[in-house]
């Protein structure tokens, strides 16, 4: 705060999912209520405007606060991932982890941690853009963070050069074509139950697996 010479707008309590992994749900509970009491404090003491959890993972955080007894601090802002390439259950833990808090949401990383991957050469994005609208892939992926998932406020990008910041800046004026965005998700919905599924019959047809051959020794 003393080098900004004003309070942070946002304070962030950065991938708690790191510190809650390997604790029991109460545990995980109490853990994060007592960061959210000291960062509710520093917004209290003006040593910020407001806070937020900002999570790669926010299922697991989800599962957490899920978890919370009673009336806490909640987090006035939630930040995760957001975009084409965000993954649905990703997408859909952020719609409730914001609920749940009752925050805003902001999105981050909204090209995928890498404008050079290859999906991004297979992948138009400007395709889910209303028509009759110009714009670079860029714009487009951005403007999509800012849909997907749904009510995302603002979104967190990096670049080298101060130009790549210039080319973001008309992103917001851009309109999606919603229609198309509501059934990309839902076929990223569909996929993913997919994917659970698919897992869950390996995972018991090895345990299947397992119980044959140690009822065989029992018999034998």
């Amino acid at each position: 705060m003393r080098s900004l010479g004003r309070p942070p707008a946002a304070l962030w309590l950065h991938n708690p999912e790191r510190s809650l992994a390997g604790l029991s749900v109460d545990h995980a509970a109490d853990r994060l209520v007592q960061a959210a009491e000291i960062l509710a404090s520093a917004v209290e003491r003006g040593w910020c405007r407001s806070w937020g959890i900002a999570t790669w993972n926010p299922e697991q955080v989800w599962s957490v606060v899920a978890a919370i007894r009673g009336d806490w601090p909640r987090p006035g802002l939630v930040m995760t991932r957001s975009g084409l390439l965000a993954p649905a259950k990703v997408l859909i833990a952020a719609e409730n982890l914001a609920a749940r808090c009752e925050a805003r949401l902001w999105g981050m990383s909204p090209f995928g941690g890498d404008t050079q991957d290859a999906v991004w050469g297979e992948v138009d994005p400007r395709q889910f853009l209303a028509p009759r609208q110009e714009s670079t892939r860029w714009q487009a992926a951005l403007r999509l963070a800012l849909a997907v998932p749904d009510a995302v406020e603002r979104v967190a990008v990096g670049a080298s050069t101060p130009a790549h910041l210039a080319e973001l800046l008309p992103t917001p004026g851009l309109t999606v074509n919603s229609e198309l965005v509501a059934s990309y998700r839902q076929l990223l919905e569909r996929r993913s139950a997919a994917e659970t599924s698919l897992a869950a019959r390996s995972a018991g047809a090895r345990n299947g697996s397992l119980s044959g051959n140690a009822s065989s020794g029992a018999r034998l």
